[in-house]
C-alpha cells in the first residue's frame, strides 16, 4: 500500500441494520450528527468531498471543485473514473447507493478511502440524498452518462443512462432540506478553511472552492513557508512500521511557535506524533551532543518554531471522543 493511500484508508462501520431515506428522517442526527448547529450540514459536504478525494488517492482525479450558491446549494464536482453502473440485484450500483447504507467502510471495499467527517465515519449519499429537498447527480463512466434526482431521497424520475463523449467524473448537487436543518446555510468559512487545509495535505490535487483555485502546491513545505519559516527548511515522507509520516518544519524570526497536527488528513490538537517530533528533536541535539530531554527541548527550540507533522494509520487510536489527539 502507497504512503497516500495508508493515510487516506480507516475503518469503522457506520451502521448495522439496512436502512431507508425514511429511516434516515426520523432519526437525521444518528447519521449526519447535530442538525441544529450546523456541523450535520458540514457532514453532508465532507461525505461528497470524500468520495472525491478517494478519486484523487486512487489516481484517477487531478481537480476536485466545491462551491456553495447563496440559497445553500452544494455542488462538488471532480474529473475522476465517475460511479460504477453495472448491477446489483437487479437494480445498477448507482441506484444501489440510494436503497441502503453499507455497513463496512465502503460499499465497493475499495481502497484507499478517506473519512472527512469530524467522526471519522462515513454513511455514504443515501443519507445526504435523504435529508436533501434536492438532489441531483450526474456521472460519466466509459461512454455512458448517468442522471439521478431525488427529492428527499425519493427519486423524481428513473435513472437515465445515455451514451456521451464527455470525459470522466461526477458532479453532486444538494440542497439541506430546511425542514431538517432550519434555513441557515452551511457555513461558507468553515467549508472553506477545511479546504485550505486539504490544498497542502493534497498537493497534487487541484482543489477550488468557489471557483478560486486554493494554494497547496509544494505541500507540507510550501505550507510552513507561508507560516514565517525560512531557510533552511526540513521536509521529508516516510513509512515507519504502520503508519507514514509527513513533516516539515523550520523557524520563523519571531518567537511565536506553530505547529499543525493532523491524523489522516483530520486535524489533531496533540497525540504521540506531536510528541514525537519533540522526541527526534531531542534526538537530533544528542547527535550535536547536547543532552536534552523532550520536554527541554521544546522549551528550547519552541520560539520560532514552524511545522507540520501529518500521519497516517490504517486503525488509529484516539485519547477521547472528539478525536482531537492521538
Amino acid at each position: 500500500m502507497s504512503e497516500q493511500a495508508r493515510m487516506a484508508t480507516t475503518y469503522g462501520s457506520p451502521a448495522t441494520t439496512p436502512v431507508d431515506a425514511a429511516a434516515v428522517r426520523r432519526r437525521p442526527g444518528m447519521y449526519v450528527g447535530d442538525v441544529h448547529d450546523g456541523t450535520g450540514l458540514e457532514h453532508m459536504v465532507w461525505e461528497i468531498v470524500a468520495n472525491a478525494l478517494d478519486q484523487h488517492l486512487a489516481g484517477y482525479a487531478r481537480c476536485l471543485s466545491v462551491s456553495i450558491d447563496p440559497e445553500g446549494l452544494v455542488e462538488v464536482t471532480d474529473d475522476g473514473a465517475g460511479i460504477p453502473l453495472h448491477e446489483v440485484e437487479g437494480r445498477t450500483y448507482l441506484e444501489d447507493i440510494f436503497l441502503r447504507i453499507h455497513t463496512t467502510p465502503t460499499r465497493d471495499h475499495h481502497a484507499p478511502h478517506v473519512h472527512l467527517s469530524p467522526s471519522m465515519r462515513g454513511v455514504g449519499m443515501l443519507p445526504v440524498a435523504a435529508l436533501s429537498s434536492r438532489f441531483e447527480l450526474e456521472t460519466v463512466r466509459h461512454g455512458q452518462r448517468a442522471t439521478l434526482s431525488l427529492v428527499r431521497g425519493q427519486p423524481t424520475s428513473p435513472l437515465a443512462i445515455e451514451p456521451t463523449s464527455q470525459r470522466s467524473g461526477t458532479c453532486v448537487r444538494f440542497l439541506p432540506d430546511a425542514d431538517v436543518f432550519g434555513r441557515a446555510p452551511v457555513s461558507r468559512d468553515n467549508v472553506e478553511a477545511r479546504l485550505r487545509e486539504l490544498a497542502w495535505l493534497l498537493p497534487h490535487l487541484e482543489l477550488r472552492f468557489c471557483g478560486e483555485v486554493l494554494p497547496g502546491r509544494g505541500g507540507l513545505y510550501e505550507l510552513v513557508r507561508a507560516w514565517g519559516a525560512t531557510e533552511p527548511i526540513l521536509a521529508t515522507r516516510r513509512e515507519i512500521e504502520n503508519a507514514s509520516v509527513e513533516l516539515a518544519l523550520g523557524w520563523a524570526p519571531d518567537a511565536t511557535t506553530r505547529i499543525g497536527s493532523f491524523v489522516n488528513y483530520h486535524p489533531s490538537v496533540r497525540g504521540t506524533h506531536v510528541n514525537g517530533l519533540f522526541e527526534g528533536l531531542a534526538d537530533l541535539a544528542s547527535a550535536r551532543h547536547l543532552t536534552l530531554d523532550a520536554g527541554e527541548t521544546r522549551v528550547r527550540v519552541a520560539p520560532g518554531l514552524r511545522a507540520v507533522v501529518h500521519v497516517g494509520l490504517l486503525d488509529p487510536s484516539f485519547g477521547g471522543p472528539t478525536r482531537d489527539h492521538l
